[in-house]
């Protein structure tokens, strides 16, 4: 089976699935969505581990960790991916006050200090650093992109707006590959550390995610955008961060010696290749939806 193959079969899968959840699954400020985006979270974190090397030994970078290393460290990634998401779900549904889950983000960011610094008095500088390097990435890299995704949840009329702001980001990452399959052969290696990726991609994948955002302006006026030029602008820049977003798991999985963060979907590989994009574009897309639309905003 082809890898084009497995990725229309993969959109065919999980198109429908996504509908459901957006659409269907709407119940108690779609809890659905919001309980399936937690689970989504801790596989990126487990992923992002593994890419920055924890389920090695602490003491070596080529020895395995034992195995109740590995579930120790497990459990933490575990706590640390969960507790401020399950958090800020708490919030959406208005079971708490607000800046709870931000609390904890900056609760885990102090103890992951205060353990660098116990661990100095044993462990060597070099490796205490790539310890730390590890454990915030953990935080700064997938779960602050997916705690952005449920900030847009929770948005006025959110169900039209997810469905927007995917259709943005995977749009993009679905026509680079099909352009540079057919326009990109001989416009590839313009990004050092992907050198499979050609200019005919970007350019590809950029104008559909500026063409979206025209299309859904048009169909959801004074929801997306208050004009077209700022929907255009949200296409472009979304759709720059979309096209980062890739390049920057690229330059990761090139410094650990990995081809793919993972094998879970098949044409894809790990959950962190098919979610790159959207955790570096939430962020962007939630902002400038908030500064554009401000008061329609929760």
């Amino acid at each position: 089976m082809n890898n084009l193959f497995k990725r229309i079969l993969m959109f065919f899968t999980f198109v429908p699935l996504i509908l459901l959840f957006v659409f269907v699954f709407v119940g108690y400020g779609h809890l659905a969505l919001q309980i399936a985006t937690i689970v989504l979270s801790i596989g990126l974190a487990v992923e992002t581990a593994q890419v920055f090397g924890l389920w090695l030994s602490p003491n070596s970078e080529h020895q395995p960790s034992h195995s109740s290393s590995k579930v120790s460290r497990l459990f933490a990634i575990f706590l640390l991916s969960a507790s401020p998401l399950v958090l800020k779900i708490l919030e959406n549904l208005e079971v708490i006050g607000n800046n709870w889950s931000i609390a904890v983000i900056v609760l885990e960011i102090t103890l992951i200090f205060s353990w660098v610094v116990v661990r100095s008095q044993t462990v060597d500088a070099e490796n205490n650093n790539a310890f730390l390097q590890a454990w915030l990435m953990i935080i700064v890299y997938p779960i602050l992109g997916i705690y952005h995704f449920l900030l847009i949840i929770n948005m006025h009329d959110s169900g039209l707006v997810i469905f927007a702001f995917l259709t943005i980001v995977f749009a993009n990452d679905t026509l680079a590959y099909l352009s540079g399959i057919l326009f990109g052969r001989n416009n590839t290696h313009v990004i050092k550390v992907s050198p499979n990726k050609s200019l005919a991609g970007f350019v590809g994948g950029l104008c559909t995610s500026i063409i979206f955002s025209a299309i859904f302006y048009f169909l959801m006026t004074d929801l997306f955008a208050p004009n077209l030029p700022l929907a255009l602008v949200i296409g472009l820049v979304v759709g720059v961060s979309t096209i980062l977003g890739d390049l920057f798991e690229s330059v990761l999985k090139r410094g650990s010696g990995l081809k793919d963060s993972g094998s879970v979907i098949p044409g894809r590989g790990g959950l962190l290749d098919s979610c790159d994009s959207l955790i570096f574009s939430a962020p962007v897309f939630y902002y400038l939806h908030q500064a554009f639309n401000s008061g329609q905003v929760i």
